[in-house]
């Protein structure tokens, strides 16, 4: 399978992340080629990175949500907008990854 092929299987995912962007963009805390960025490169990182937990390392789903919601409380706590964006980006790509795979497994894709 190719990149393009699997595109479909990260729909959810795509959305969340673009509707995530879109409202920091929208309030101001996200300049446009932030966002841009945060799209593609961001969106690879962070899909790669959440599979590989889950798939090679193991981690749960809820592992998974409660790791990234220690760093955005850590974040928060510290004043570092940008790591608290990170997590918040990963958490809403988590989420609509986590919608994609119960489609894929309904057979609905």
């Amino acid at each position: 399978m190719n990149e393009t092929d699997s595109q479909p299987l990260l729909a959810k995912a795509r959305e969340a992340a673009d509707e995530y962007l879109m409202r920091k963009v929208m309030n101001g805390s996200m300049g446009p080629s932030m966002a841009k960025d945060m799209a593609t490169a961001g969106f690879t990182a962070v899909t790669r990175t959440l599979s590989m937990l889950r798939t090679r390392d193991g981690v749960s789903e809820q592992a998974i949500v409660d790791g990234f919601q220690r760093q955005l409380d850590r974040a928060r706590e510290a004043g570092d907008e940008q790591r608290v964006i990170a997590a918040e980006f990963t958490l809403a790509v988590w989420d609509g990854l986590r919608s994609d795979l119960a489609e894929y497994l309904s057979g609905s894709v």
